[in-house]
């Protein structure tokens, strides 16, 4: 339980310390009927600590299969990204709630809500890890209806890819666009192609631009 758990973690924080490992250290080891539960748990490091990645394709190395959400891990990665790259005056907001209808009956919690230097909301922001070869409407309205709820004059779909016709429309006072954050290509780069795409536009302010052109 949680509480065991809690309680184990008090009674050992004096006697653990961090230690580097490196990748070889999962490796050739003996392993008995007594410690074989650890040897998934050292493939796992291993995987990490060579900074490997899955593919398709036979590899050199037997990894046991497991799961992880990748739309919620984009979400995350995407948001922790732009708070660290973000310039001043903008201001991100993460999870957002907003409540809409006439007696506030709904609830929804926002991706991203970005802030510009006067505090309005400047755009509305949604991940989605999935193809963006099409459109999902369910996508769109969804957050059409968070940048109504905001009054953001900006409401962006943000993909690991762009379709092949990135889109740009205007409903009402709200421009709605997709941006991509590839994850195909250098990190640090593509974040900076998103992070310019995300604060330039024929509405944006652009004495910021300055901030984010290398």
């Amino acid at each position: 339980t949680q509480q065991v758990v809690r309680q184990a973690h008090h009674l050992l924080a004096g006697m653990v310390a961090l230690r580097p490992f490196t990748p070889l250290a999962c490796t050739n080891r003996s392993y008995t009927r007594l410690n074989e539960d650890y040897r998934p748990m050292h493939v796992l490091c291993r995987f990490f600590l060579e900074h490997s990645g899955p593919t398709h394709i036979t590899g050199h190395h037997h990894m046991k299969p497991f799961l992880v959400n990748m739309p919620r891990l984009f979400e995350q990665f995407v948001a922790a990204w732009l708070q660290h790259h973000l310039p001043a005056p903008w201001r991100l907001s993460i999870q957002e709630s907003v409540h809409v209808g006439k007696h506030n009956e709904l609830r929804f919690d926002i991706d991203l809500v970005l802030y510009d230097e006067n505090g309005r909301s400047y755009a509305v922001l949604d991940t989605k890890y999935k193809k963006a070869s099409t459109l999902d409407p369910a996508d769109i309205h969804q957050i059409i209806t968070y940048a109504h709820a905001k009054k953001a004059p900006r409401a962006i779909l943000i993909y690991p890819a762009l379709p092949e016709a990135p889109l740009q429309v205007q409903f009402g006072d709200t421009t709605l666009e997709t941006v991509s954050f590839s994850l195909a290509e250098d990190l640090q780069q593509a974040g900076m192609t998103f992070l310019n795409n995300l604060l330039t536009s024929e509405n944006s302010l652009t004495q910021f631009t300055s901030f984010i052109v290398e």
